[in-house]
């Protein structure tokens, strides 16, 4: 508990709580008398911190497992007085989640019970079995009668290979099927997402066409499609993960070309290889169709060990289907293992992946120059896998990156755990966007870094920052730039063979062109 209790201070901020906080685990020799001297009020800020981070950790995973729940109750049971305290704050207990096949009904209703009025976060669960038609849980019938409560719902569709079972017996009757999911009115619910991983979707989710849920501005769906849910209409976020291969975009496309998403501002979209979804062997021919309300766009590929031609192409064509002419923020993602041949390998080659995404500025059949004439704000992400971090750090993930498709940028973000080249082809007899604002956070091992290397070498993401802004300089928009950083998270390995990061090293460019590209340390 003490332990718990010093990593909220070490990461909270610095208020009057959180000083006295600091004294008491300084001066405190023995967890007792640092426990029974915490102040209510810091003690409730604990609590709150402790519930938000639980919350945040279980609503992002796939396959959540701890209840933030749990950790509440733990805490309550510490003595009578954080009993008191944890009973006296309703929306420490607005989360309901439950162990998945067996949940803890006990814990469920006393959330309910001890949550009052407030709104709350549910997680759902469907269990999908090649024996049974699918069934619910009794979460759902524990939560069903509070629907009106209900603000934010995670469906998580879960495949099982039969019923299982407990000391007790069945923990659900499976033969009840899905009739409790059906007409269900939730007038408040905002937030809605949909989880599936290893099923092909048919009639699972047919059960969403009869939920009455006119304030739902959200939805997140991974392997699914609820293309009979009846309030697209009003959505303002969508958030959708396919398997390439898999209907559910096309159904997705089917909306978009009905404009039955009039009021979407921000989509996310991200592909992967979940060959457990796959519907389609037939490469489709697409209509372009523009999306004019979207001003955020977020897109996710997955790089393969094996290259396949048909997935290459037909992920490109459904990037291509879609036309974003206000989009002003961009978030694009990387994210696969380095392997060559099934080998690790420290060279991360994205140069399909970002043809895909970006296409070739002079190439017809291509994303053409005005693909996003409005996009101010880039961000480009990559995440490899399959070497240690040190060994990550000291790869090149080499792609080449066309600024040129994006007139109006001015703020480009960069975050890496490899040293990112970007190469320098599109720099040549291109006119470049008058950047404001560039920030790269990469990782780098320490014999790379600017900090440790001598002049004369330079990482592969310091040479592309050098040369654009040459290239800025030769244009005469240099002045536009107001601030470049530079952070480098910098690996080595130490004596028994494990990656450890050193320190952090951050620099500054100078728009100071005599001293050509100085560097100011901060």
């Amino acid at each position: 508990m003490l332990s718990l209790f010093r990593r909220w201070d070490s990461r909270s901020t610095n208020t009057s709580s959180n000083t006295a906080l600091k004294t008491n685990i300084e001066e405190e020799s023995s967890g007792r008398s640092f426990i029974s001297s915490i102040s209510e009020d810091a003690l409730v800020v604990i609590f709150d911190f402790i519930f938000t981070e639980s919350c945040a950790k279980y609503d992002s995973e796939i396959f959540p497992r701890h209840p933030p729940a749990l950790s509440i109750l733990k805490l309550s049971h510490v003595d009578e007085r954080f009993r008191l305290i944890s009973l006296s704050y309703p929306h420490l207990w607005t989360h309901i989640s439950a162990t998945e096949r067996r949940p803890e009904m006990g814990l469920v209703n006393a959330c309910l019970e001890r949550s009052r009025d407030l709104p709350l976060t549910v997680h759902l669960t469907v269990y999908l079995s090649s024996s049974h038609d699918p069934f619910s849980d009794d979460v759902l019938s524990a939560t069903k009668k509070c629907a009106h409560r209900w603000r934010s719902v995670h469906v998580h569709f879960l495949r099982i290979h039969c019923t299982p079972t407990s000391s007790s017996g069945m923990f659900v009757d499976p033969m009840r099927g899905l009739k409790e999911m059906r007409d269900i009115s939730a007038p408040a619910l905002n937030q809605l997402r949909l989880m599936n991983t290893a099923w092909i979707m048919d009639e699972e989710h047919l059960f969403l066409g009869s939920w009455n849920v006119p304030a739902l501005r959200s939805l997140a769906t991974v392997h699914n499609f609820p293309s009979e849910l009846l309030s697209f209409q009003e959505l303002t976020s969508l958030d959708m993960r396919f398997s390439v291969r898999s209907a559910d975009f096309f159904n997705f496309l089917a909306f978009v070309q009905a404009s039955q998403l009039p009021n979407l501002t921000d989509l996310g979209i991200a592909f992967d290889h979940h060959d457990q979804v796959w519907t389609r062997d037939v490469l489709p021919t697409f209509q372009r169709t523009p999306l004019p309300n979207v001003a955020r766009l977020r897109i996710s590929t997955l790089i393969s060990a094996l290259y396949d031609t048909y997935r290459n192409r037909l992920e490109k064509n459904m990037l291509r289907a879609l036309s974003f002419p206000n989009v002003n923020e961009l978030n694009v993602t990387f994210e696969g293992e380095t392997l060559r041949g099934g080998i690790p390998d420290p060279l991360f080659y994205l140069f399909d992946a970002a043809e895909r995404i970006f296409g070739r500025g002079n190439d017809t059949n291509g994303i053409s120059d005005g693909q996003f004439p409005r996009v101010s704000r880039l961000q480009i992400n990559i995440s490899a896998s399959g070497l240690n971090p040190h060994e990550l750090a000291g790869g090149v993930a080499s792609l080449l990156l066309p600024l040129h498709i994006f007139p109006s940028l001015k703020e480009l973000y960069v975050r890496s755990n490899m040293s990112p080249d970007f190469g320098t082809y599109y720099f040549g007899g291109r006119k470049q966007p008058a950047l404001r604002y560039i920030e790269f956070d990469v990782a780098c091992s320490a014999g790379a870094s600017t900090e440790a290397s001598s002049p004369s070498f330079e990482s592969e993401h310091w040479k592309w920052l050098r040369a654009l802004a040459d290239t800025l300089f030769a244009q005469g928009i240099w002045h536009e730039l107001e601030e470049s950083t530079l952070v480098e998270r910098v690996f080595e390995d130490n004596t028994d063979g494990n990656s450890i990061r050193v320190w952090d090293a951050k620099s500054v460019l100078s728009r100071d062109m005599s001293s050509r590209f100085g560097l100011t340390r901060t």
